[in-house]
């Protein structure tokens, strides 16, 4: 019964800890909303590519061996995305004359 203990209690603690994650990336996704150019999208595509990458990896497809990789790349495709879609943004546009 001890054995089985720490098992049971594994998905609540990485639940625990991706929410704590969460948390603390928010300040980080709202400068990233408000400024789009203080970020750079090439290293959280990256990442967020490698965390998929180890998520189709998973050799199974349970929450414990899923949550982690997935919320990763949800992250940080999240706020690439954002840093990209600013840098677009603040090209700026030749004026016509």
């Amino acid at each position: 019964m001890t054995a089985i203990l720490p098992y049971l209690w594994y998905p609540v603690t990485l639940a625990l800890a991706i929410v704590a994650d969460a948390i603390i990336c928010l300040p980080m996704i709202r400068k990233t909303v408000r400024d789009p150019s203080s970020e750079l999208s090439t290293p959280f595509l990256v990442i967020g590519g490698a965390s998929l990458l180890g998520a189709v990896s998973a050799v199974r497809f349970d929450f414990p061996s899923l949550a982690w990789p997935v919320y990763l790349a949800a992250l940080n495709f999240l706020v690439g995305g954002l840093a990209l879609g600013g840098q677009r943004r603040s090209v700026p546009i030749p004026e016509s004359r």
